[in-house]
């Protein structure tokens, strides 16, 4: 008896069958970039329909112990080689233990400046030990990525973040800047200059090498966090910060402050939210007296703060109690 159809010709593949633009929805859907090229086994429809997703994750495994291989760089560099659309929305590289030299990171912000519209997030293992003493340490060019809305980047001490001596990411809304080397006047410059829409500065654990003098003229910035949350070890504080932020609304400070060189100078002397973290807890009540000073009111006030032991650590957290800014939402952690 003769088989049926259906059978001889095979089952209909109805998925193939989707346009383009579901079929993108469904792979975006995995929330994998290596799952959804492994797709490309299944048919010759499926082959190059991986390379116009509007987001890429190429990071490596989720497991700890997994340590990033040349290989997996080498998969990083061709998938973004592969890539076919004209633009990309968000592009994702989150590595593990693996001793990355600069040469190899450099085209994927290459890559970001030329087809990015909207965020790009690189973070990188942190060196236990810095890798080379000030001076002979790699250097990182961040090019001018003109259509990027949001950058985070986290270089985990590996290099010298050189970000581009002339023009402007028109587009950046939001940049965070971690575990890295750079210059303060650099860093000033491109925020004051470079970056015209900027609204939120998130800046941790960056050790400033040559200047650390960092001057910031920002008409458009409503959020600045800074925080040396890798301590001394690895951070250089910043011996002088001034800065000129009109629209300024929120701060979060961790680290000493020192009113003779951290220099805020604002519109209006009320912000939404001030949050003092500190590392030390005298550093704490010197920080957050002198910072607390620059303003009259606060609708958020957050403070790291310590009681000693005994009556005499709570009569004296009580006293401390009567200078807080005026807020009207306070939290002690």
């Amino acid at each position: 008896m003769e088989p049926p159809a259906f059978k001889r010709r095979g089952v209909d593949d109805h998925i193939s069958a989707l346009p383009d633009e579901l079929l993108i929805i469904i792979l975006l859907a995995l929330r994998s970039t290596a799952a959804a090229a492994r797709t490309s086994v299944l048919s010759r429809r499926w082959r190059r329909v991986w390379t116009y997703l509007s987001e890429l994750d190429l990071s490596g495994s989720s497991s700890p112990a997994t340590t990033t291989s040349s290989a997996h760089l080498d998969a990083i560099d061709a998938a973004l080689n592969s890539y076919s659309a004209p633009t990309l929305h968000h592009l994702k590289i989150d590595l593990r233990k693996c001793d990355i030299p600069a040469h190899r990171v450099a085209p994927w912000t290459r890559f970001a400046s030329q087809r990015l519209t909207g965020r790009i997030y690189i973070h990188l293992p942190w060196q236990q030990l810095p890798k080379a003493v000030e001076g002979t340490m790699e250097e990182l060019a961040l090019p001018v990525c003109e259509r990027a809305t949001e950058i985070d980047i986290s270089l985990g001490m590996n290099f010298v973040l050189r970000p581009p001596p002339t023009g402007s990411f028109t587009a950046l809304t939001d940049q965070m800047i971690t575990s890295t080397y750079m210059d303060g006047g650099e860093l000033g410059r491109v925020v004051s200059t470079q970056c015209r829409r900027l609204r939120t500065l998130y800046l941790d654990g960056i050790r400033f090498v040559a200047t650390y003098r960092v001057s910031i003229c920002s008409e458009s910035l409503e959020c600045l966090v800074y925080s040396t949350s890798y301590k001394e070890i690895y951070v250089s504080r910043v011996e002088e910060a001034n800065i000129v932020a009109p629209k300024l609304e929120k701060v979060e400070w961790g680290g000493n402050n020192d009113p003779g060189h951290h220099q805020f100078a604002v519109a209006a002397r009320h912000l939404r939210s001030l949050s003092i973290m500190y590392s030390t807890w005298i550093s704490m009540f010197i920080s957050s007296m002198w910072l607390m000073q620059r303003f009259d009111t606060v609708g958020e006030l957050i403070v790291s703060i310590g009681i000693e032991k005994g009556i005499e650590g709570y009569i004296g957290f009580l006293e401390d109690m009567d200078k807080l800014l005026a807020c009207e939402t306070l939290a002690l952690v």
